[in-house]
């Protein structure tokens, strides 16, 4: 936005806004028909915001600070849908004394998301409106055309189920001043704060290496029949047609080293397909280097592979 009234905005027309509404709505849509074996989780964020404003189009610059928040739903491990909202001002707005600048956006559109243990990473494209307002003695103008970002961060678990957003960095343009010629702006905004995480599974953690609960072992063996244990990987598990579905890790083993879970399904070891724990016993005494390559599938959703020492 310029910093100095000298025009009335032009407002978002309503075939735009109903545009930009139909537009996210589809993105929404897409992203619910995928859905997770397990449940979906929800990643509220706030905090801190800072905008960098191309006010004219043309390489004038304004800082602007502000808050930005925000709700994503996770329908599978790295496929969900953003809400975003976000507010900035700047009071002596470039230099005038008593111009007040503001700018407000709200936007949604899908989010890919990379999750290890405590890091999380992800991009999103938000599409949406941006209200962009001056106050000057009272006396205000505003308008709210189409905007867009692009652009992604970083998260780091500090909890269960609280995480620190560490950097979101976002490619945020914006249509003001067409009246003008100006046909759009290249602005960037930058947020950090914390991040809530509701449903789901949260960071899943190893039980303290020696100790062994007897309350979480019957409960992990009644989520399938005809469990048995593999005592040289440290799992106890149930197999069927697809590999061993993994109910129980012994701390410290090399399951657990390998990062394997409960609720995890092991297929392959050194490249043979296992469907029972006497698979992994026969796959693992036939083993002559002392580390196996063990295959296996997070959450029924991603395939990997890691390196385990038996011996």
């Amino acid at each position: 936005m310029h910093c100095k009234p000298r025009a009335t905005f032009q407002a978002l027309e309503p075939p735009q806004m109903r545009n930009v509404v139909i537009v996210i709505g589809i993105i929404l849509c897409f992203c619910s028909s995928s859905r997770a074996q397990d449940a979906p989780r929800v990643e509220i964020f706030a905090g801190y915001s800072y905008l960098n404003l191309d006010t004219e189009g043309a390489g004038n610059r304004l800082n602007m600070n502000g808050w930005e928040a925000s709700a994503a739903f996770n329908f599978n491990h790295w496929l969900g849908a953003e809400g975003d909202f976000s507010g900035h001002y700047k009071g002596n707005c470039g230099g005038v004394s008593e111009l007040t600048c503001k700018d407000f956006s709200f936007m949604g559109g899908p989010r890919v998301t990379y999750r290890s243990n405590r890091i999380t990473g992800f991009v999103h494209g938000l599409f949406g409106a941006d209200n962009g307002s001056l106050n000057f003695q009272g006396a205000s103008v505003s308008d709210t055309p189409f905007a867009l970002a692009a652009g992604g961060g970083v998260d780091y678990a500090a909890t269960n189920r609280i995480s620190i957003r560490v950097a979101q960095v976002d490619y945020f343009m914006t249509e003001h001043f067409k009246a003008f010629g100006v046909p759009h702006q290249n602005n960037v905004r930058v947020s950090s704060g914390v991040v809530f995480t509701f449903g789901g599974e949260g960071v899943r953690e190893a039980a303290p290496h020696g100790t062994q609960s007897s309350e979480r072992r019957t409960a992990a063996s009644a989520q399938c029949q005809g469990t048995s244990e593999a005592a040289l990987l440290g799992v106890v598990g149930c197999g069927d047609d697809t590999g061993v579905k993994v109910t129980y890790v012994t701390p410290g083993s090399p399951a657990a080293l390998a990062g394997i879970t409960p609720g995890d399904t092991i297929t392959d070891i050194d490249s043979r397909p296992v469907r029972s724990n006497r698979d992994i016993e026969a796959a693992i005494a036939a083993n002559t280097t002392g580390t196996v390559k063990i295959k296996y599938m997070i959450r029924g959703s991603w395939l990997t592979e890691r390196e385990a020492k038996i011996r």
